[in-house]
């Protein structure tokens, strides 16, 4: 009686872990929502941290495999703002040529940054939704693990599918 106990305070426990992490998934759209706003002022970008650093701190294996993602888009957005804001201080300061193309530039990588996000904000919002409801299905299952076939175990079923019909087709035409 002692160890069932033991067992269902262990079971709470980890589904009370597995639940917060679940939780902490609603913080990828912020995520990238700030970095969408940060292809215009880079700034607004390192707001993620916030929400990045808390994936961090409450060791949440899911998520913080794809971190580093929008870690790289926010340095990149700093960098780009960054060398082209210098650029156009320093074509300002020594009146070398019109400003203008810099001005072209900085729109042309707002719309790279944009897309940029928005790729890679669909590629870890499928994963993470992916992660997230294997993470309820284990929880749902009672601990029962309950694989679903791969791509390729479908694409054999498939072909052997096919073979098969191709096959009472030709004894058909016997």
């Amino acid at each position: 009686m002692n160890e069932q106990i033991y067992y269902d305070e262990t079971r709470a426990k980890n589904i009370a872990k597995f639940t917060s992490w679940i939780e902490q998934t609603k913080s990828i759209p912020k995520i990238y929502a700030l970095l969408f706003f940060g292809a215009v002022a880079a700034p607004i970008a390192w707001l993620a941290w916030f929400f990045i650093l808390g994936i961090y701190f409450r060791r949440n294996p899911f998520l913080k495999a794809f971190m580093p993602i929008p870690i790289i888009i926010m340095t990149l957005q700093t960098l780009f703002q960054g060398v082209l804001l210098y650029v156009n201080f320093r074509m300002t300061a020594t009146s070398t040529g019109s400003t203008e193309i810099i001005h072209v530039v900085y729109f042309c990588t707002i719309i790279f940054f944009f897309l940029l996000t928005l790729i890679f904000s669909k590629i870890h919002f499928s994963a993470t939704k992916r992660v997230s409801q294997n993470i309820r299905n284990m929880l749902y299952s009672q601990g029962e693990v309950t694989a679903g076939k791969t791509i390729k175990e479908k694409a054999l079923a498939k072909i052997n599918e096919v073979k098969q019909t191709l096959k009472d087709g030709v004894e058909a035409l016997k």
